[in-house]
């Protein structure tokens, strides 16, 4: 389980006075507002959230605000009085299908889930929908939450429904150093057999256009338990000591697709150790087979190994020193100095310049790994050239589906 880092806002009310409001990444700023406004005895719905002049959108959460912690924000009256009304949800339900309907602010979330028919009817499923990372897990905080706890007062909405089992880890989340859950080694008996079997296997490797015969490796579903994209993260079957009827072509032609197939892959974190007059190979590590000039590979969100909690920072790790002042004040000198000593420039000068800074700040940042997650907690992830369109991406989802036309959204 991840420890939430405590953090606070400071809101300027009218008058000169302050309020401090303990908030989380997930807290909204309706809330926020609300709450400094009932400790001043104000009316809520006369005031906005202002931080730098910049009015903030009260639907939002802390988190996509951008706010950092200790951060001042400032009461502004508004011109008119806001008014509830009613908010257009669209349910989006594990298998992607989205249920549409307005429900009022005041409505619960347990009420949403109720008049849709979709709350599980036994004791071993534990409804759970997420809002903008924000996840309501349980009858009993669903019960608990509305639509305004989480912002919305207004316009539309999607929520995501997705129930777990009642045994599994609340919380968990995928890491990238994080090795994938090691599969059960095969026992004595069952190893001739799944080698026997494996040469009859075909893999493509990635960035060639021979194909060759060799250990398969696992294959993980990204969508739904129908779908097989070849996309796989484990380890070659270890070897065994008792014979095997095959003769010495076909071991030296699996000798020779054992090395190709290691040298096909990229693979990190693998370790194979063998000791002399032995033939057995034990796998140190687990390593991640990579598909594709996109680099795919898919992992489960229920199978990652949670990390460990970060610690949680002191709250004068976050104070300005004099060294903080000084090295601040030194780099406005050095800005005003370069503007002012900065030669006139035409348009076309101040467009090629322009042009520079972009070029450079594509140079330094030319890959990026996004991740895709579908609506059973399976993730895809691909690695794109900073210049790539959102097109891509859907194309390359759309490969590893079982049905490469099927329609489908990405959301942010």
């Amino acid at each position: 389980m991840f420890q939430v880092m405590s953090m606070s806002v400071t809101v300027l009310c009218p008058g000169g006075r302050r309020q401090v409001v303990k908030v989380t990444p997930n807290t909204s700023l309706l809330q926020i507002l609300e709450e400094a406004c009932g400790k001043q005895k104000l009316d809520a719905k006369s005031f906005n959230l202002m931080h730098y002049n910049r009015r903030l959108d009260l639907s939002s959460s802390v988190r996509f605000a951008s706010l950092p912690n200790r951060a001042q924000l400032e009461l502004a009256a508004s011109e008119e009085s806001r008014v509830d009304s009613d908010v257009t949800l669209a349910l989006q339900l594990p298998d992607g299908q989205r249920l549409v309907k307005q429900f009022p602010c005041a409505a619960t979330l347990y009420e949403v889930l109720a008049d849709h028919s979709v709350l599980p009817s036994d004791d071993f499923t534990v409804p759970v929908c997420i809002y903008a990372r924000r996840e309501v897990a349980g009858a009993a905080a669903l019960k608990a939450t509305t639509i305004r706890s989480l912002g919305l007062t207004g316009g539309k909405a999607i929520l995501r429904y997705a129930p777990r089992p009642a045994n599994q880890e609340a919380g968990s989340q995928a890491h990238v150093s994080a090795p994938l859950v090691k599969p059960a080694a095969p026992d004595s008996q069952s190893a001739p057999l799944a080698a026997a079997a494996s040469q009859s296997q075909t893999v493509v490797s990635p960035g060639r256009d021979d194909v060759t015969t060799g250990p398969a490796p696992a294959v993980c579903d990204v969508t739904q338990a129908s779908s097989e994209p070849v996309l796989a993260a484990g380890a070659a079957p270890a070897a065994t000591e008792q014979p095997m009827a095959v003769d010495e072509a076909s071991a030296e032609a699996s000798r020779a697709t054992s090395s190709t197939s290691e040298d096909a892959f990229l693979v990190e974190g693998a370790s194979l150790g063998s000791s002399a007059g032995s033939s057995q190979m034990e796998v140190q590590e687990e390593r991640a087979v990579f598909l594709g000039e996109r680099q795919a590979v898919a992992f489960s969100l229920d199978d990652a190994a949670s990390g460990s909690a970060q610690p949680e920072l002191p709250d004068d790790f976050f104070d300005v020193t004099v060294d903080d002042a000084r090295r601040r004040l030194a780099q406005l000198r050095e800005e005003l100095s370069a503007m002012d000593n900065s030669p006139l420039l035409t348009a076309g000068q101040r467009e090629a310049r322009r042009q520079a800074d972009l070029l450079t700040r594509l140079s330094a940042h030319r890959h990026c790994a996004v991740r895709v997650q579908f609506p059973d907690r399976l993730v895809l992830q691909g690695v794109f050239l900073s210049t790539d369109t959102v097109q891509a991406v859907m194309d390359f989802t759309a490969q590893f589906l079982e049905d490469p036309a099927a329609k489908f959204t990405l959301c942010e």
